[in-house]
């Protein structure tokens, strides 16, 4: 029997990444972007003016991330980054129309599906699949924090239950009106390493 389970264990992880990857593989074909790129791009259009640090935690990424990812898209034409006139310090990322032509044409992104479905479930189904995630992700010692998480393995459930920003910028990509923080927090099992 727990020969079987490890199988459907494994089976599962792999139908996982590979729908990561097959959805990474159309976004890179239909627009040459990846989808860490896709998904700055997304922010930037939401929130109009929004600095690096901003961006940075809203896509749950470090600032050197985001500002590297953020040297490609500009050096395509993607956005725009301005210094601020009032803060000389802060830098302000804008997308500029071939980054609005892009997003257009991107493939809904594997997120979008899953939260459809996801949505429709009850809660104790929501907190088991939160819980089970973060197990398997504590047992293949992934190390997936709110600000570095990783892009492989569900990047979508992360994004569920964003950890409370202290920055002007909400976290309310995915759930508005909710309070992720509190989500997370209070269905994040301690486990032994």
């Amino acid at each position: 029997m727990q020969n079987s389970q490890i199988e459907g264990v494994l089976i599962a992880l792999r139908r996982l990444i590979r729908a990561t990857d097959l959805h990474s593989r159309d976004l890179a074909r239909t627009t040459g972007l990846t989808t860490p790129q896709l998904l700055l791009l997304q922010a930037i259009r939401q929130y109009g003016e929004i600095t690096i640090g901003q961006l940075a935690s809203v896509v749950n990424l470090s600032q050197a991330t985001v500002t590297s990812i953020l040297d490609r898209l500009e050096n395509k034409g993607s956005i725009t980054r301005k210094r601020s006139a009032e803060d000389r310090r802060k830098v302000h990322a804008y997308l500029t129309d071939a980054g609005s032509q892009l997003i257009e044409k991107a493939p809904a992104p594997l997120q979008e599906h899953f939260i459809r479905q996801f949505d429709g479930l009850e809660e104790w189904e929501k907190s088991m699949i939160l819980a089970s995630l973060q197990r398997v992700a504590s047992m293949m010692d992934a190390r997936i924090s709110m600000q570095h998480q990783s892009w492989m393995l569900a990047p979508w459930i992360v994004r569920l239950c964003p950890r409370k920003s202290s920055r002007k910028v909400t976290n309310d990509l995915v759930l508005p009106g909710k309070n992720p923080s509190s989500v997370l927090h209070s269905l994040q099992p301690e486990y032994p390493r």
